[in-house]
């Protein structure tokens, strides 16, 4: 008995809608992602430098920036990893700066365009709150 050529092309299209949905939902799970980005907090480390955190996947770097540039030293740079549920950052490297609050494991919250660790919201850089936050720092700090 031969498969009329219509059934064939519906079992096609329904393996390959499977396919397609397999395979989003595995790049979802594997880290990261959603959370990608350039995330900003006011008076980082008690100065008047933003916190600067920066997420790529499952890697997290802390840094802090004044005007159009940031602190690479290596005594206020922290490097992370988020913990599987993301419910957790684990600060791997950890800067030498007596202010660096960054340390051990912290526990975080998260919405669409915030990242919050203990008392410090970061706000996502491309989003209103973000982008007021720069200019406000770059007219009160950068003149």
């Amino acid at each position: 008995m031969k498969t009329p050529r219509a059934a064939v092309r519906t079992r096609a299209t329904a393996v390959s809608a499977v396919l397609v949905g397999l395979s989003l939902s595995l790049t979802a799970c594997s880290g990261g992602g959603v959370l990608d980005g350039t995330y900003y907090a006011e008076d980082v480390n008690g100065t008047s430098n933003l916190g600067q955190l920066v997420v790529d996947g499952d890697d997290v770097t802390h840094n802090e920036y004044k005007c159009d540039a940031v602190y690479t030293k290596a005594d206020v740079e922290s490097t992370g990893q988020f913990s599987d549920d993301h419910s957790q950052i684990s600060w791997i490297t950890i800067g030498d700066d007596q202010r660096n609050e960054r340390t051990g494991t912290e526990t975080l919250s998260m919405t669409d365009d915030t990242i919050t660790l203990g008392d410090t919201t970061y706000v996502r850089v491309d989003s209103d709150a973000g982008k007021a936050m720069l200019d406000k720092h770059r007219a009160e700090e950068c003149d």
